[in-house]
């Protein structure tokens, strides 16, 4: 038990292993000597390990050690309290209670913490006492017989304890609970129970359910002890020095969750005030900034997306660039070994299909060092310059329109009027005109504007007409607001450019 010795723990510079394992070797009488040499290579082997599975070892043995000296506190306060609610203190005190469990350890496979368990189910049947005189010591008795119950019907202590606790407070009603897992009495047992228990003697009757368990279990727990021997001898040393480094740490673990406790209190005291605080202050603004950028992003997104593409496609390029730079370079070199052998064993036929595998890799490698080295960045070059004549043709010839469209000549734009004139029906051939804007004439565009139904002769005809004199035939352009001169040169320049097609210049 932890009460029983205080053992210091020490990290000193002092062979403490020796003096264990000097130990171990006295309690297995001499295996040491026996095994030779077998120790010296074990701890070469045990120096190699412990490097890679020390911390992790020693954190699971501490872990172990906080929760059994925990298990052993709580058992503790538990049997204090049983004591005081059930008025044990007036026959037994806590102190005796984990003296036995600490003896029954030794003599059995159980940790005296399982005992103690059972110890405190016991006393919750108050029956079960230890009274005065030889023999009465029926609470000890009871204790023994629950740790042969519970190991020869491989249950827990804390099973045993409640089956003989059952039996044991009410002996009448308890045989025949016990007759239930393979305890029987006879019929003289069972009288003797019945009237003991009515003459008051439930001790009497306690003592014959106790001989006849003894009988039946008695030395149990014991002998299963004695077959593990010196193992379980270890493991209970174990057990005792696991609580006693729990007891050791278990404080500064204590400290370490009260640090915790107040930080935990500062943040939710503090900190947590201060930022709600901040928040409602300067949430409102920061949301609003937040959206705007949100809206920025979202009417950039393609510009900001051509650029993560462009960065993705220019890294991708730089490590595929080195990857064919590194294959070609083998494939070269590859290629060189090839033509070396083809050289020396005469493979003449050969030799050609070696110089253009180099050639074709060096090619390659001198195009996986350039995207190596600039990424994407000489395709796009190159693209650039290989469409720069169309690009300049698009920009020259929407240049042109523009310009076109938004000279105007008294308020109508040149535009207006090439595709006004591009419009206007032709009669160079004659014919009768259904009104309005009309050309005519056989060697160049005449401009007339003329009433519905206008009767329009072509050169023959008018040669014809006027005795195959030549004459000049005058444009009126009725209601224009053009000068005669403006739209000779409008036609001109129509003309010149193609803007009148079908019309000789």
């Amino acid at each position: 038990m932890t009460n029983e010795q205080d053992i210091k723990l020490r990290v000193t510079a002092e062979d403490e292993a020796s003096k264990v394992i000097n130990n171990v070797e006295k309690s297995a009488g001499g295996l040491g000597d026996t095994l030779g040499k077998v120790g010296t290579i074990a701890g070469g082997f045990l120096a190699a390990n412990v490097v890679a599975g020390g911390v992790q070892a020693l954190t699971g043995f501490v872990g172990d050690s906080v929760a059994a000296i925990r298990d052993s506190i709580q058992v503790n306060a538990q049997l204090d309290a049983v004591l005081k609610s059930t008025g044990s203190t007036s026959w037994t005190t806590a102190e005796a209670i984990k003296e036995h469990a600490a003896a029954l350890e030794k003599n059995s496979l159980f940790e005296d913490e399982a005992i103690l368990k059972g110890q405190n189910l016991l006393l919750t049947f108050t029956n079960v006492q230890n009274r005065v005189g030889e023999g009465n010591d029926i609470f000890d008795q009871a204790t023994d017989i629950m740790a042969d119950m519970a190991q020869a019907m491989g249950t827990d202590v804390s099973g045993g304890a409640i089956q003989l606790g059952k039996a044991l407070n009410d002996p009448i009603a308890g045989i025949s609970a016990l007759s239930r897992v393979g305890v029987t009495f006879d019929d003289v047992q069972k009288k003797q129970i019945e009237t003991m228990v009515k003459a008051g003697n439930v001790a009497g009757a306690q003592k014959i359910i106790l001989n006849e368990l003894n009988k039946e279990f008695g030395g149990s727990a014991k002998a299963a002890s004695d077959a593990a021997g010196k193992q379980e001898v270890m493991k209970d040393k174990m057990n005792d020095l696991q609580e006693t480094i729990g007891a050791k740490v278990l404080p500064i673990q204590e400290k370490w969750l009260q640090l915790q406790i107040i930080g935990v209190d500062f943040l939710t005291n503090k900190v947590i005030p201060v930022l709600e605080s901040l928040y409602e202050r300067y949430w409102p603004a920061v949301s609003e900034a937040i959206n705007k950028a949100t809206g920025i992003i979202e009417d950039n997104w393609t510009t900001i997306n051509a650029v993560f593409q462009f960065a993705e496609d220019f890294i991708r390029t730089k490590i595929q660039g080195m990857i064919t730079f590194i294959e070609s370079l083998y494939n070269v070199i590859s290629g060189v070994v090839e033509l070396v052998e083809d050289l020396v064993h005469g493979r003449w036929s050969e030799i050609w299909g070696d110089l253009e595998y180099i050639a074709k890799n060096v090619v390659s490698g001198l195009i996986g060092w350039l995207e190596w080295q600039f990424g994407n960045l000489p395709i796009i070059i190159y693209n650039a310059i290989r469409n720069l004549p169309n690009i300049m043709g698009d920009v020259a010839r929407d240049a042109a329109n523009a310009f076109i469209n938004n000279i105007s000549i008294a308020g109508i734009s040149v535009g207006d009027v090439a595709g006004f004139i591009g419009n206007i029906p032709g009669f160079a051939s004659g014919g009768i005109a259904q009104g309005g804007w009309i050309t005519a004439g056989e060697n160049g565009p005449e401009l007339l504007n003329v009433p519905s139904g206008t009767r329009i002769y072509n050169n023959q005809e008018t040669s014809q007409m006027l005795g195959g004199q030549q004459s000049v035939v005058n444009i009126y352009a009725a209601g224009s607001i053009l000068t005669e001169k403006d739209i000779v040169q409008i036609i001109r320049d129509e003309i010149q450019r193609g803007g009148l097609r079908g019309l000789a210049a």
